[in-house]
């Protein structure tokens, strides 16, 4: 262990290992002066402790934070407390008189990624001691974002490059225009990104993948797994020995080799598996780029993120129409609602993420693809109704304007 230069745990969900809080603070408190680098990915379930003498993680980490180089934490619970006892429950200081610098000062602090998983649903530790059932805990991330704030204009992190949190917010099914994104707050420059992602298909009917597209300008295709690691830049490595390293430390050694996340080109991705979505189609219709990753001000911003509608065009039941005043469609603008395209309901996302590729596997046995392009089918007779009434009453109304009365 004195020896040891970084650690990182992580505890799926689902996964054969129970690891409490009691248990991770024990580790923590053994950490040797020589680990610089700490990841910590806990479940939110199984990190919390069933009995008494449950550490605060947060304040466990605290007296390391001063030596570390990198640091990554993605956990259930967590609060300003992780930078000491300066700072309130929600993320404003506690004395009158700010303490002197040295008190939270990380001299050697890089990168410090913290990742409130995409529900956002990370909360503030439970520090009174009444569980989550009887005492709704407000999220982590307002808190957070102040309190982190505060310190980096105080210039508590001298040599930091990333300070970011990450959270995320769903897609409207009331609303086809509104995207899932994943929000990226940089403390530093006090903006933050919205990074989108679509779901396309998988190369089976229970796997899934994910359209997304970063600030830096890709699109890329990855299994859904695989969404947050592109929303932190990838800031943290796996190895193929299955070890985890912050991504400055392995471009700086070359005795590792790197596992680069699965991740496809759009043609690779089309041409393999022949997949497409509302997001694809609408840019071959309206020929040109309708959603990106979007840059706002200030780091609390999480209103939807929408797909625009492009000057000339108007939004319609079956997808985009040249905004030229009437009723006329083109046979390729219909058709759109199929399976292929359609989102989940909110449902298997916020209750069983795990349930959302069973969804689309009924969703094929119960032949819902073509029941509703027969629908769509039978919705084109009513357009065409629609287009035959407009006509009507605009000859009804140019016969009007050369009547008189009286």
């Amino acid at each position: 262990m004195t020896h040891l230069t970084t650690l990182s745990i992580i505890i799926a969900s689902g996964g054969r290992y129970e690891l409490h809080k009691d248990m991770i603070g024990s580790i923590l408190a053994a950490l040797p002066e020589s680990c610089i680098n700490l990841e910590l990915d806990l479940d939110p379930v199984n990190i919390e402790s069933k009995g008494p003498g449950s550490a605060h993680i947060c304040e466990m980490i605290s007296p390391h934070l001063s030596r570390l180089h990198h640091l990554r934490l993605e956990i259930g619970t967590i609060c300003p407390a992780l930078f000491g006892d300066h700072f309130a429950i929600d993320g404003s200081l506690q004395r009158e008189n700010p303490p002197p610098l040295s008190h939270y000062y990380y001299p050697a602090l890089q990168t410090f990624i913290i990742n409130c998983n995409f529900w956002g649903s990370a909360l503030t530790c439970n520090i009174n001691g009444a569980t989550a059932a009887s005492e709704a805990l407000p999220p982590a991330r307002v808190a957070l974002v102040q309190c982190l704030r505060h310190l980096f204009l105080r210039g508590s992190f001298p040599r930091i490059r990333r300070l970011w949190l990450l959270d995320g917010q769903l897609n409207d099914n009331n609303d086809e225009s509104v995207y899932a994104a994943w929000n990226r707050r940089d403390i530093v420059n006090n903006k933050t990104w919205a990074i989108p992602w679509i779901d396309v298909k998988g190369p089976t009917p229970m796997s899934f993948y994910s359209v997304i597209r970063t600030p830096e300008g890709r699109e890329l295709v990855t299994p859904s797994q695989y969404r947050s690691v592109f929303a932190e830049d990838q800031t943290w490595k796996e190895t193929t020995l299955g070890s985890r390293f912050p991504a400055a430390v392995l471009a700086d050694r070359g005795d590792f080799i790197v596992r680069d996340p699965p991740a496809l080109s759009v043609s690779e991705y089309r041409s393999m598996y022949k997949g497409s979505c509302l997001a694809w189609r609408h840019e071959q219709i309206t020929g040109r780029k309708l959603l990106w990753a979007t840059e706002r001000e200030g780091l609390v911003d999480r209103s939807p993120l929408h797909e625009i509608t492009p000057p000339g065009w108007r939004r319609g039941i079956c997808g985009f129409y040249p905004d030229n005043g009437s009723t006329d469609t083109q046979e390729t603008d219909i058709n759109l609602n199929t399976i292929e395209h359609a989102r989940g309901p909110n449902f298997f996302w916020e209750s069983e993420p795990s349930l959302y590729p069973l969804y689309i596997a009924v969703s094929e046995y119960l032949k819902i693809k073509p029941r509703i392009q027969v629908l769509n089918e039978r919705c084109g007779v009513f357009l065409v109704l629609a287009e035959i009434l407009s006509d009507s009453i605009a000859d009804n109304q140019t016969s009007c304007k050369f009547m008189r009365f009286g």
